[in-house]
């Protein structure tokens, strides 16, 4: 890996993409996010996505999170990784909030989603 001199690192990202989607043959679900090195230097980020339910009083409790599984090369400057994460629970029908936290830049790089679970 190369660091030039004489000029400030910044390691900075951002989230392009993510993507929520039932593990097959489970009942699990997958949350991918497509993480793009906006910075001049390489990183290797640790996240996670937390997990809130909407109750029936229209607040969000929080009923988990899972880690994204950690990547085995640094994202170099300009690219895309993606990092992903399974959570282990069934998740019953229902609006849900997500977070995405990503450590490992200057500053976290956050994302939230709602989404709406729905099983046919």
């Amino acid at each position: 890996l190369l660091t030039l001199t004489g000029r400030k690192n910044q390691k900075k990202g951002e989230i392009t993409n993510m993507k929520v989607f039932m593990a097959e043959g489970t009942e699990l679900f997958n949350f991918v996010v497509a993480l793009k090195n906006t910075g001049n230097i390489h990183f290797t980020p640790k996240g996670k996505v937390i997990i809130d339910r909407q109750n029936k009083e229209g607040e969000y409790k929080n009923i988990g999170e899972t880690e994204f599984e950690e990547l085995s090369f640094p994202i170099l400057p300009g690219d895309t990784r993606f990092l992903t994460a399974t959570y282990p629970e069934k998740l019953e029908p229902g609006k849900y909030m997500l977070n995405v936290i990503i450590e490992g830049t200057d500053e976290p790089i956050k994302l939230q989603q709602e989404l709406v679970f729905k099983y046919q």
